[in-house]
């Protein structure tokens, strides 16, 4: 698509995802958290926690293993890493970034 422009038109118009995080980010994470916030007033999401697959949850999230995505988020930064917007977000909602679990301290 470098040199073919009609070509990247082509591809934008049949929605073609050039950044796959951010797509996943705002298709899928986000509206999980959001969600999950909704659900149980926290964002204090259990690391085997997977989705429902039924209402209110979103079709995008519904299977996704949200206790380890947020895991990740937590200990290598994962989706927040040179986006401050969404680390924003996140704190905005109470997300907590270190948890302690039998008397350690996790990041």
């Amino acid at each position: 698509v470098k040199d073919r422009p009609e070509r990247r038109e082509w591809l934008d118009s049949v929605g073609f995802v050039w950044d796959e995080l951010a797509h996943r980010w705002a298709e899928a994470v986000q509206p999980a958290l959001q969600t999950y916030l909704d659900e149980h007033g926290d964002l204090r999401v259990p690391t085997r926690f997977v989705v429902p697959a039924k209402a209110p949850w979103p079709e995008a999230c519904r299977g996704m293993t949200l206790g380890e995505t947020v895991s990740t988020i937590r200990s290598q930064q994962y989706f927040v890493k040179d986006r401050p917007e969404r680390r924003e977000w996140l704190d905005s909602v109470g997300f907590v970034w270190h948890v302690k679990r039998r008397g350690v301290e996790e990041h």
